[in-house]
């Protein structure tokens, strides 16, 4: 067996073994892992892309909440929103047209939901309207089931957007009483980011499955196809001489006949005893 046969047996083993140990910790042999963050991130590009779009319009439409809330505030909450966090999501979603990009996606994607996250924190201390904070729960959900992040990354910008979420609050419980109405929107924040763990992991836990079975797949028709190569070589070779077969002259003969035939050009054979 070839030396590319013995890789490619490796890596079906590698899969098989990825199959039963390493989908449960998300994790598989750096090599493997390597090539499915690749492939993740280029298959999710587009996906990424219309996600971003679909946001930025939902994010746009909460303007709407925050001038029925707010009152005399709005003005600068408008400018947060439409003048610096609206042109930073637009100008990302070109920025991902670019294919040199690709490999960066999730780290920039992580990046700018924590923006956005902290300008909606920060919107909550302009306004000193608790209430403006619930702009979090649509992103944080978002971010859990819509834009493919991995579970680790996901968790740690959605527990991040909760802390900053409850330093907020505790900034602005010794500014002004909160009503507890805060704080049970500080649970409910918790409970959906215990929720949307359980949904983050069972995403990807599918995906990388998909992924092994994937490329389990195509490693087996590879090898399949070199086996029939193989089989071919022997079925026309001679084991002593290495030389092609009279089976091997005949499929050739037939081959050169036909073509013959079919121009109506002459053929002509030569044999040489040895």
């Amino acid at each position: 067996m070839s030396e590319q046969s013995h890789s490619e047996t490796d890596s079906i083993e590698e899969i098989e073994i990825s199959l039963r140990t390493g989908l449960n910790r998300l994790r598989f042999e750096p090599q493997l892992e390597e090539l499915y963050q690749h492939e993740h991130a280029l298959s999710s590009a587009r996906h990424v892309r219309f996600a971003a779009i679909f946001g930025l319009i939902v994010y746009a439409v909460f303007g709407l909440l925050d001038y029925t809330m707010v009152g005399v505030a709005f003005s600068k909450l408008a400018l947060v929103r439409y003048g610096l966090v609206s042109p930073v999501i637009i100008f990302c979603i070109f920025l991902l047209k670019l294919p040199r990009i690709h490999r960066y996606l999730f780290k920039i994607l992580s990046g700018v939901l924590l923006f956005i996250a902290s300008t909606l924190v920060g919107m909550t201390m302009i306004s000193g309207e608790h209430i403006t904070i619930l702009g979090v729960l649509p992103l944080v959900m978002f971010i859990f089931t819509g834009l493919r992040l991995s579970f680790r990354q996901s968790n740690m910008v959605c527990w991040a957007i909760f802390a900053m979420t409850l330093g907020a609050g505790l900034y602005l419980q010794n500014q002004a009483d909160l009503p507890m109405d805060f704080f049970r929107f500080v649970f409910l924040f918790a409970l959906i980011n215990v929720l949307g763990m359980f949904c983050a992991y069972t995403l990807e836990r599918h995906r990388r499955k998909d992924f092994l079975q994937t490329h389990l797949l195509e490693l087996e028709a590879q090898q399949l196809q070199a086996l029939g190569e193989q089989l071919m070589l022997l079925s026309t070779t001679d084991s002593l001489t290495e030389l092609a077969n009279r089976r091997y002259f005949q499929e050739r003969f037939d081959e050169e006949w036909r073509r013959a035939t079919r121009d109506g050009t002459p053929i002509s054979l030569l044999l040489l005893d040895v």
